[in-house]
């Protein structure tokens, strides 16, 4: 019992197999094999023809053709408004424009040479602003000097202006 259940499970995952490779088949195909195909099994001579089904075959065909030509979201590539993201014209104007991007860092000129500016510039205010407060931390330091030895002066007088301590 249990084999004829695996065996039953075997079959049935086998046409559902079959059945995949047929559709993937057909659809690999294209539209020529499958008209091919209908006329083969049409000529036996009591088909009146098939001109109908092949007419649903292009129709089909064109509809599925219409879908894939939706250009929305994809770049515009010298005129090619439907080239997709492996083409050899995207993967050319990337090239180019790399390029460009290059030239502009060689050449100093464009983004890259506002950036250096920017950095020039925020280093030269960097260096200005310590340059301004090392200035302030020695006029600090001369100030905290100046005030010792004023305190060192007024003790001396405060010392000596004591009788009998100083001097």
């Amino acid at each position: 019992m249990k084999n004829l259940a695996i065996i039953s499970a075997i079959v049935l995952g086998m046409t559902g197999v079959a059945a995949a490779q047929e559709a993937s088949d057909q659809d690999a195909k294209g539209i020529g094999a499958t008209v091919r195909d209908l006329a083969k099994t049409a000529n036996d001579g009591d088909t009146p023809g098939i001109g109908a089904e092949v007419s649903l075959l292009a129709e089909g065909q064109n509809a599925s053709d219409s879908d894939d030509d939706d250009d929305q979201g994809k770049p515009d590539v010298e005129g090619r408004l439907n080239a997709n993201e492996n083409s050899a014209a995207l993967a050319a104007s990337a090239v180019a424009e790399a390029r460009g991007d290059n030239r502009d860092i060689r050449d100093g000129v464009g983004a890259v040479a506002d950036l250096r500016a920017s950095v020039r510039a925020d280093a030269a205010n960097a260096r200005d602003a310590a340059s301004l407060t090392r200035a302030a931390v020695a006029d600090a330091r001369l100030g905290a000097s100046a005030a010792r030895e004023q305190a060192a002066a007024i003790r001396d007088a405060v010392r000596a202006a004591r009788p009998g301590r100083g001097g």
